[in-house]
């Protein structure tokens, strides 16, 4: 994991940036460099950190404080928005494009989620956590984001045609998997 520190420098940054690239760090190291992975898998860590910090960058920051007397005219409520498929198609695209990498990389990882059932459901909770972290945020700090149940339904639909993508580049599912499981590893070894 020392190694990975020489490329991810957590120094120069704030406090909760510092927190947040000590705890990347970990995370990557826990992923990639356990017992037997080996490039591929360091190199699909280091991908998918990278695509998870590009995803709570456009999601979650900037959080912007604002005193509760700014939103006193505004009930918290009107930040929810939750009637299915009413909303601009290019927002519903964008958030159908950001979590098509995500259908990609987590089955890469995680060998046991490469089901459409499966993805589905990570793809829920991951979205999940984005809405209600943004709804906190905006509750407590005062910086609002729309909650929208359709950020919920596009990032699944992202996610599970992320998978689709996968499967069309690589059909068999012994080569999907980016650990020391892969097909790829197994027949360089006999």
């Amino acid at each position: 994991m020392q190694s990975l520190q020489t490329f991810i420098d957590c120094s120069d940054q704030g406090y909760l940036q510092r927190e947040f690239c000590s705890i990347s760090v970990v995370l990557v190291g826990t992923l990639a460099l356990g017992e037997g992975a080996g490039l591929r898998r360091t190199v699909t860590a280091l991908l998918m950190l990278l695509y998870a910090m590009a995803v709570v960058a456009v999601t979650i920051f900037p959080i912007t404080p604002h005193p509760s007397s700014y939103w006193a005219a505004t009930p918290w409520w009107t930040m929810i928005h939750y009637v299915p498929f009413l909303v601009d198609a290019a927002s519903f695209v964008l958030n159908v494009v950001m979590f098509v990498p995500f259908g990609v990389l987590v089955p890469m990882l995680w060998p046991r989620a490469d089901s459409l059932r499966r993805l589905a459901g990570w793809a829920v909770v991951a979205s999940s956590s984005i809405e209600l972290t943004q709804l906190v945020i905006g509750l407590t700090v005062g910086s609002r984001r729309t909650v929208d149940v359709n950020d919920l339904i596009a990032n699944t639909a992202g996610a599970l045609a992320g998978l689709l993508v996968l499967r069309a580049a690589v059909p068999d599912p012994r080569h999907r998997a980016a650990g020391k499981t892969s097909g790829f590893d197994k027949t360089r070894t006999r």
